[in-house]
């Protein structure tokens, strides 16, 4: 990556340059319930939304538009 800096954590998080261009992407939040559900179906959900979202902002980054 030449406009940033990418560190070796599990998010694999992008610390932009100076004067780059960067690019944002986020959803609506996931609401888990105090009561009802299991933890395994919710943590599925946020996993597949996280997933969702960053291919969106990957997406964007390379100049590609993502649905």
């Amino acid at each position: 990556m030449e406009r940033g800096w990418r560190i070796n954590s599990w998010d694999r998080f992008v610390i932009p340059k100076p004067f780059s261009r960067v690019c944002y992407a986020y959803s609506d939040p996931v609401w888990v319930p105090r009561e009802g559900g299991t933890d395994v179906d919710y943590l599925a959900l946020i996993q597949r939304e996280m997933d969702r979202v960053t291919t969106v902002a990957e997406a964007a980054a390379s100049g590609l538009q993502a649905r």
